[in-house]
C-alpha cells in the first residue's frame, strides 16, 4: 500500500496528519499481532500508543499533542517510532523500548 503524496507535503493539514497516523497505527497493529510475545514483554498494560516519524517534527508535535489530550493520569505511553525507508512514502517500524534493539521491516508496498 502506497501512501498518498499529500501526506508528505510541507502544507499538510490536520486531516492529513490524521490519515497518516491512522495508516501507521494500522501497520503497528499488524506488527503487534505478528509479535505478541514482544508486545507482552515491552508494552505496558493499558499503554496508549503514540506514533512518531523520525525526522518529521511537524507530525511528531501533532501526535504528542493528540496523545496529551487523550491520555489518562498515570497511563503509560508507548512511542512507536517509524523510520523513513528509501523514499518519502515508505516507513519501517523501529521498536522504541529502551532495552531492545528489535527492528521490524514494515515498509509499505
Amino acid at each position: 500500500m502506497k501512501l498518498p503524496e499529500e501526506l508528505f507535503s510541507p502544507r499538510r493539514t490536520p486531516n492529513d496528519f490524521t490519515r497518516l497516523n491512522s495508516s501507521l497505527h494500522a501497520k503497528f497493529n499488524e506488527y503487534m499481532f505478528e509479535h505478541l510475545e514482544w508486545v507482552i514483554e515491552n508494552i505496558p498494560d493499558g499503554a496508549m500508543i503514540q506514533i512518531e516519524i523520525d525526522g518529521d517534527e511537524a507530525f511528531n508535535a501533532w501526535s504528542r499533542e493528540l496523545v496529551s489530550k487523550s491520555v489518562a493520569e498515570n497511563q503509560p505511553v508507548f512511542i512507536a517510532r517509524f523510520l523513513p525507508v528509501s523514499g518519502s512514502q515508505r516507513y519501517a517500524y523501529e521498536a522504541s523500548a529502551s532495552d531492545t534493539q528489535l527492528h521490524a521491516a514494515m515498509a509499505q508496498q
